[in-house]
């Protein structure tokens, strides 16, 4: 199981090694590999500073006006949602990722609460107890 360290941890870590408590005894405490509890007294050592946290992941790379284009013209010649519009655009062959597309309609205001503007819903589920119930008209909101 992999455990994240925050910044606070870090320290204490380094502090404990200051103190020279053995590495196993900081495994123990804060359940991460003692490997890495020794990777970061090495770092201390090396460079004097406490190691700070970087950014994880893949940085984020922003929609470009070409895919915002399509994916307001898509929605435009077929007001759906998200799922819908990605099919749409991937049989014009634009290949935009669902996540892409709930970013874009996102940023430019397309979603009202749970919906996508244009969307009527004409019957809404319901449940009580066990029992599953359709309105016989959806609440608008």
């Amino acid at each position: 199981m992999r455990v994240s360290l925050t910044q606070k941890q870090i320290y204490y870590n380094i502090r404990q090694c200051k103190k020279g408590s053995s590495t196993s005894h900081i495994v123990a405490e804060m359940k991460i590999s003692q490997r890495r509890v020794q990777q970061l007294w090495a770092m201390y050592r090396a460079t004097g500073n406490i190691p700070t946290l970087q950014m994880p992941g893949r940085p984020k790379i922003p929609p470009t006006e070409e895919q915002i284009n399509a994916v307001l013209a898509a929605h435009h010649e077929m007001p759906a949602g998200v799922t819908r519009t990605t099919k749409y655009l991937n049989h014009k062959d634009m290949q935009i990722s669902e996540k892409m597309v709930y970013t874009i309609m996102e940023s430019v205001l397309l979603f009202e609460v749970g919906r996508s503007v244009g969307y009527i819903c004409k019957k809404q589920s319901f449940v009580w107890g066990n029992m599953h119930y359709l309105a016989k008209y959806s609440v608008p909101n």
